[in-house]
């Protein structure tokens, strides 16, 4: 099963989520914005966001490796697919993710 988070499209917290596939969707969202020490008595989950205020080709890298840390280390049995970035010629400062995984899993 693939997962696609676009961080163009905000994507509202749900409490009760309907099925696996939004409960997993959510978990992912969840884990890609949240930062290392955000949540109280759970202080290493997250990104590690070293890459803010780092140059644009630098911050792409960065961001990569935290994203691929993170879903390794939080949700193992996802793989990235691809992971690319947005460009809006009016900000060309912004980072806006467009992250793909595959659930292993499924395709066993």
């Amino acid at each position: 099963m693939t997962y696609i988070i676009d961080f163009e499209q905000p994507m509202p917290l749900k409490i009760i989520c309907e099925n696996e596939r939004e409960e997993r969707t959510q978990l992912l969202y969840t884990l890609l914005n949240t930062y290392i020490a955000e949540v109280p008595c759970y202080r290493q989950f997250g990104l590690d966001q070293s890459f803010l205020s780092m140059p644009i080709n630098v911050a792409k890298s960065m961001l990569v490796s935290a994203v691929a840390d993170a879903i390794g280390k939080f949700i193992p049995d996802l793989r990235i697919e691809k992971i690319g970035f947005a460009v809006d010629p009016n900000r060309p400062d912004k980072l806006s993710p467009r992250i793909e995984v595959v659930d292993n899993e499924s395709e066993s």
